[in-house]
């Protein structure tokens, strides 16, 4: 099962984290798409300007598109994911088993992706 949302984020940047502690912002990524900390992933999408990005959150995906662009764990101690934009705005939340989640995210273009999975589990 997934949810997912069309959207144009600001600054061209969604975060992945647990909405209910304080996330440790990743160092800026530089050229990467992608970048980490202990609670929180940070993901370059398409440029806002350009359009929209395709975001989706969830457990499994039968066929994911595009490259491994990150495959890691973070911590998620109120049980809970979410994707947020820079002004930390929830765009798709969903409730996690652990407090250590395993993440998969891929992303359809390695610069800038209009469809961006993210698998929690």
């Amino acid at each position: 099962m997934s949810i997912e949302q069309k959207i144009a984020p600001s600054n061209s940047i969604v975060f992945v984290s647990d909405p209910t502690q304080s996330a440790d912002i990743p160092i800026d990524p530089g050229l990467s798409l992608v970048s980490a900390s202990r609670n929180c992933v940070c993901v370059g999408t398409l440029a806002e300007v350009d359009g929209e990005t395709m975001i989706r959150l969830g457990s499994d995906f039968a066929n994911p598109e595009g490259e491994i662009v990150f495959d890691g764990s973070i911590e998620t101690p109120g049980h809970r994911l979410a994707v947020s934009d820079a002004s930390a705005i929830e765009i798709l939340a969903i409730d996690v088993p652990s407090s250590l989640t395993r993440l998969t995210i891929w992303a359809n273009d390695p610069i800038e992706p209009d469809v961006i999975l993210i698998r929690a589990r």
